[in-house]
C-alpha cells in the first residue's frame, strides 16, 4: 500500500488533520462533525442526567411551588402585570391575586417562595423585568429583619436551581458564595461552580431514585396566579400571643428576655433569662438590599411598597412575628429609605378569626384568611394609587379553576354542620357524599342536625327508628341520594362512578361499631364516633375533604376535618388547559 493511501485511511478514522490535508476538505469535515456530534450527545447526556438528578422543587410540598411558578410566570403575556409580589411565605399564602383581579380588577402575579431573602428577591425581580414591566413591586416586610448569618441553603436553593442559566444567575451565585462565613475561596468557588452546574451539589441523588425523577412535564397554568391556596386550619392561636406588645415592653423595661417553652400539652411556660436585650435590628446588610432594590424598581419606573402581614407569635420564637417595638423600628426605617410602607398588622383593621383564618397557628393564613387580607390590600392599593379597573386574558381563562379550588377550600375550612352541609349542596353537580355512621352516633342528635342532613336529601328513613346502635349509610351522587339505609346490623354499599368505586360499611354499637369508607380498596374514612363524611370530587375521584361529628354526646356538633395533607388543592393549582 502507497504512503499517500495509509494517510487517507488514517484521516478516515478519525487522525487529526494536517494543515495539507485540510486544504483537501472532505476528511477533515467528517473528523469535524463527528467530534462536533460527540461534544452535543455529551451536553445532551450530561443535562439528562443532571434534569433526573436536581430536585425539580415542585408539588405536593407546600413550600415547593418555585420551579412550576416561575415557568407559568414566563408563560404570561409581556408587560401584562401591574403589580408584582416578591417575598416570604407570608405574602405567597397571605395574597391572592385572583381575588385582586375579580374584586378590583387589578393585575398582578405573587413570586414569592418560602424564607425568601432579600438578596435573592433582588434577582428574582431582575429576573421578572425580563418579560414584565410592573408599576409597583410590593414586598413583605419579614424579611428585612432576618439578620446577616441566616444562611437559608435550601430555601436559596429552591429559588437559584428554579432559574435558567444567565448572566443573573451567575451575579446571584456570586452573591450566594459569600453568605457563608469564614468561607475560603476555593469553597466559594465550589459554591459557583455548584450553582452553574447543580449536579454537582446533588450528585448523591442517585441513590434515591424514583420513577418520580423521570417526570420532566411542566405545566405553565398556575391557576391561583402564584399564590399558594391553603385549606388547613391547624388548631386555635393561643390567647397569650393577641398580648404580645405587654410581653415585648415588659422584656424592654426589664433588660430581659423571655422565651417561651411549650412543656407538651399546651401549657405554656415563660422563661426570664437576665441582661439579654430584645432589640428588634436592621442589619447593615438588609439596609443595603433595601437599597438595591429601591434603584433596581427606580431604573424600570418601578414603586416599591413594602408591606406587613399580620402574624401572631412571640417574637423571640419566630423571626417574622411583630410586635409595637417591630412596628416602630420598621417605620422610621422606611421614611429613612424614603419608601412607601403599609403595616397590616397595626395600620388595619382586617378582623381575623384567630380560630378559622390560619394556617397553623397564627404564622400563615389560609384561603379564609387570605381573602380578608388580599380585600385589605386591594382597597389600599385602588384607593391610594388607583390601581384596577382592567381585564386581563389570562385572569379570565383561569378564574373558573380558581372559583372551584375556592369553593373546595371553603368545604375545608368549614366547621358549623349546617353551614357545610350548604356547601355540599350548592357544589353538589362536582361531588359524590358518603356518609357512615359508627357507634352510638344517635346518642346527641338534635334538630340542627336533622336540619344539616336534610339540606343534603337525607335523613328521612332514620326519623322511622327511634332506637339507639344502629347502622347507617347513604351515598349522594350530584345531588341525587342513590342508596341511604338503617339497619340494627352490619352494611355494605358499593358504587362505581367514573371509573372509580367506592364502598361503604357501617356498624352500630348492637353490631361490629364500623364506620368505614373504601375508595379504590383503600380505606379513607376517619371511622370517629357519630357521622364519618368523605367528600369525592365526581370528575377526578380525588378526596375532597374527610370529616366527622360527633353526634354520639350531646356537645357542640362541630364539623372536625382531617389535619392530614389533603392533595386536591395542590395538584389541582395547575390548570390541564
Amino acid at each position: 500500500m502507497k504512503k499517500d493511501n495509509i494517510k487517507e485511511v488514517k484521516g478516515k478514522v478519525g487522525e487529526v488533520c494536517s494543515s495539507e490535508e485540510k486544504k483537501e476538505g472532505p476528511v477533515c469535515k467528517h473528523w469535524f462533525i463527528n467530534w462536533t456530534l460527540f461534544v452535543v450527545l455529551g451536553i445532551f447526556l450530561f443535562s439528562l442526567v443532571q434534569k433526573i438528578i436536581v430536585p425539580r422543587w415542585n408539588w405536593p410540598e407546600m413550600s415547593e411551588n418555585v420551579s412550576w411558578n416561575l415557568e407559568s410566570f414566563k408563560s404570561l403575556e409581556k408587560n401584562s402585570e401591574d403589580v408584582l409580589f416578591i417575598g416570604t411565605s407570608h405574602l405567597q399564602l397571605g395574597v391572592s391575586p385572583m381575588e385582586l383581579y375579580k374584586e378590583y380588577g387589578i393585575v398582578s402575579y405573587n413570586l414569592c417562595t418560602a424564607a425568601q431573602p432579600l438578596d435573592l428577591s433582588y434577582y428574582l425581580l431582575e429576573e421578572a423585568y425580563k418579560t414584565q414591566s410592573p408599576k409597583y413591586v410590593v414586598i413583605d416586610a419579614s424579611a428585612i429583619f432576618f439578620t446577616d448569618e441566616r444562611y437559608q441553603n435550601t430555601e436559596r436553593r429552591k429559588i437559584i436551581d428554579s432559574l435558567p442559566l444567565s448572566v443573573n444567575k451567575i451575579e446571584m451565585a456570586k452573591t450566594y458564595s459569600e453568605l457563608k462565613p469564614n468561607a475560603s475561596d476555593k469553597e466559594k468557588m465550589e459554591e459557583i461552580n455548584s450553582i452553574i452546574f447543580p449536579i454537582i451539589n446533588y450528585h448523591t441523588n442517585w441513590k434515591t431514585i424514583t420513577e418520580t425523577n423521570f417526570d420532566f412535564k411542566v405545566n405553565p397554568n398556575y391557576c391561583t396566579a402564584g399564590y399558594i391556596m391553603s385549606s388547613h386550619n391547624n388548631g386555635v392561636v393561643d390567647k397569650d400571643k393577641a398580648d404580645v406588645d405587654a410581653l415585648v415592653d415588659r422584656a424592654m423595661a426589664d433588660n430581659t428576655r423571655i422565651d417561651v417553652v411549650r412543656d407538651g400539652g399546651d401549657d405554656i411556660k415563660i422563661y426570664e433569662k437576665e441582661n439579654v436585650l430584645y432589640d428588634p435590628v436592621i442589619t447593615e446588610t438588609q439596609r443595603e438590599n433595601i437599597k438595591k432594590l429601591k434603584e433596581l424598581c427606580k431604573e424600570h419606573n418601578t414603586k416599591l411598597i413594602i408591606v406587613k402581614v399580620p402574624l401572631y407569635d412571640y417574637p423571640y420564637n419566630y423571626t417574622s412575628s411583630w410586635d409595637h417595638a417591630k412596628y416602630e423600628r420598621m417605620k422610621a426605617f422606611a421614611q429613612e429609605m424614603d419608601v412607601e410602607y403599609f403595616d397590616m398588622m397595626y395600620e388595619a383593621d382586617i378582623r381575623f378569626d384567630m380560630a378559622k383564618d390560619f394556617h397553623d397557628e397564627g404564622w400563615h393564613l389560609n384561603y379564609s384568611g387570605a381573602v380578608k387580607l388580599s380585600k385589605c390590600l386591594g382597597e389600599y392599593l385602588s384607593s391610594k394609587y388607583g390601581i384596577g379597573g382592567k381585564t386581563n386574558a389570562y385572569m379570565d381563562a383561569h378564574m373558573k379553576y380558581y372559583d372551584k379550588m375556592a369553593s373546595l377550600a371553603g368545604i375545608e375550612l368549614e366547621y358549623d354542620f349546617q353551614k357545610y352541609t350548604q356547601l355540599l349542596s350548592e357544589n353538589a353537580d362536582d361531588l359524590v357524599v358518603c356518609v357512615v355512621t359508627k357507634e352510638e352516633w344517635e346518642a346527641g342528635l338534635n334538630e340542627a342536625d336533622v336540619n344539616a342532613l336534610n339540606t343534603l336529601g337525607l335523613y328521612d328513613k332514620i326519623k322511622e327508628y327511634s332506637d339507639q346502635g344502629n347502622a347507617y349509610l347513604a351515598l349522594i351522587d350530584a345531588g341525587e341520594v342513590k342508596f341511604e339505609q338503617i339497619s340494627n346490623r352490619t352494611m355494605a354499599y358499593g358504587y362505581d362512578f367514573s371509573g372509580k368505586y367506592v364502598k361503604l360499611v357501617s356498624g352500630g354499637a348492637d353490631s361490629s361499631n364500623i364506620g368505614d369508607i373504601y375508595l379504590d380498596g383503600s380505606q379513607e374514612s376517619l371511622s370517629k364516633k357519630g357521622l364519618n363524611i368523605l367528600v369525592i370530587d365526581k370528575t377526578t375521584g380525588k378526596v375532597v375533604d374527610c370529616s366527622y361529628i360527633s353526634t354520639d354526646t350531646a356537645e357542640e356538633h362541630k364539623v372536625m376535618h382531617s389535619l392530614g395533607t389533603n392533595n386536591y388543592l395542590y395538584d389541582d393549582m395547575f390548570c390541564d388547559n
